[in-house]
């Protein structure tokens, strides 16, 4: 204790009639709270917080809306731990999450400017106040939800997925499938980077005011059969040339264009209206499989978990895996893969990068443990068996103008 305090107890601790003993013991508790974080007095213990996050303090400030908690529950093992945001009047502002050996991951949504987040476990708690202000990048990624000449969005879904998770798959859906798909991208690339040592960089989304993300929706000039009958670089192209020339365009977009169209041929034995493919400011990407990713961010957890197998034929993951969890990463996985092509990026030959197969371990970004598999019996993984952006992508990411 330094003198200062030494002499307010002499001074003091008779004149307020509290004993000096009392008073050392309450002061040394103001002292340790202000220098150490939260603490707990009960029957002279003192006790700090069993919670700590990993990957974020207290006052941190971030230009995208969804966050990725990781954090620790000290000294407890399948913990539940439930995490509020004071800030928020949305739906997902509490968030329910289990540790795996005390470690836990959480999304949370934040509103514009300052977040209360209360994060507890057990009788532990942690407050914390994050900061989201919209970017001020000009340059932007914007989503267009691509039909055919007749308007109609075939959205391909097998059977046994409706029957699973709701009774019919509508065109809004597609959207908000869209939006949720984009809102992980982003957050994927911020929390990838940060963890690369580039610090929480990432693109920009082109909300509206209350800061929902927009989803174009253009009519394309030709039926399906007729975009079915070219190549898919050709595919890529016309769709391309329409949108340029449409009211969509913007100098300062990049474009991801999501096809409406595709479907199953089994006289053919395959999917038609398949592509997947990235250059310079736009990416594309069908919808074969995009019913498997989820309707909403608080979703995502267990649309990764489900181990459900997948037995159509034409909706298996392109990883041989055939479970429904396995197909919702690679889906968004190679969603990103293809958008990092659009920012700038080739092909790399690190197996765990974005823009190798790297993308099909998407899931474990958000997870602690990844369910079995036709190929594996799942459990828990590494952190360095995490998707990432490694060595030979990282910087010219941050080079790209869409990244800030």
């Amino acid at each position: 204790m330094n003198l200062s305090l030494e002499y307010f107890v002499k001074r003091h601790g008779t004149i307020l009639g509290v004993p000096q003993g009392v008073v050392f013991f309450l002061l040394f508790c103001v002292a340790f709270r202000l220098s150490f974080g939260f603490c707990t007095v009960a029957f002279g213990v003192i006790s700090e917080s069993e919670i700590t996050l990993e990957n974020y303090s207290d006052g941190d400030v971030v230009r995208y809306p969804v966050v990725l908690l990781r954090g620790r529950v000290v000294g407890r093992e399948n913990e539940v731990v439930i995490i509020e945001n004071l800030s928020s009047s949305l739906p997902s502002r509490i968030v329910r999450t289990s540790t795996c050996r005390g470690r836990f991951k959480a999304l949370m949504e934040l509103t514009e400017g300052v977040n209360h987040l209360s994060i507890a476990s057990g009788s532990a708690r942690l407050d914390i106040s994050l900061f989201y202000h919209r970017s001020s990048n000009k340059h932007f990624v914007r989503l267009i939800l691509f039909l055919d000449s007749s308007g109609e969005d075939n959205f391909a879904v097998p059977e046994e997925w409706t029957n699973a998770h709701r009774p019919s798959l509508r065109s809004e859906e597609l959207f908000h499938k869209f939006q949720t798909a984009a809102l992980l991208w982003q957050t994927a690339t911020a929390e990838r980077l940060y963890d690369a040592g580039y610090g929480r960089r990432t693109f920009t989304l082109e909300t509206d005011r209350r800061g929902r993300v927009i989803v174009w929706k253009q009519r394309g000039k030709k039926s399906s059969e007729e975009y079915f009958a070219k190549s898919e670089v050709e595919r890529f192209r016309e769709i391309y040339k329409e949108i340029v020339s449409g009211s969509a365009f913007d100098k300062n977009a990049c474009y991801f264009i999501l096809t409406a169209f595709s479907g199953e041929n089994e006289i053919a034995g395959r999917m038609y209206g398949r592509v997947a493919l990235g250059v310079d400011n736009v990416a594309m990407f069908d919808s074969a499989t995009f019913f498997s990713c989820p309707d909403e961010v608080g979703d995502a957890p267990e649309y990764f978990s489900d181990p459900s197998v997948v037995s159509s034929q034409w909706f298996r993951d392109s990883a041989y895996r055939n479970t429904r969890w396995a197909l919702t990463s690679s889906t968004l996985g190679a969603g990103l893969h293809e958008l990092g092509h659009a920012f700038g990026l080739s092909h790399s030959t690190d197996p765990n990068d974005f823009m190798s197969r790297g993308f099909d371990r998407f899931n474990r970004i958000f997870t602690l443990v990844e369910p079995p598999s036709s190929l594996s019996p799942g459990g828990e993984f590494k952190d360095d068996e995490v998707v990432e952006w490694t060595s030979s992508t990282a910087p010219k990411l941050i080079r790209s103008p869409w990244i800030e």
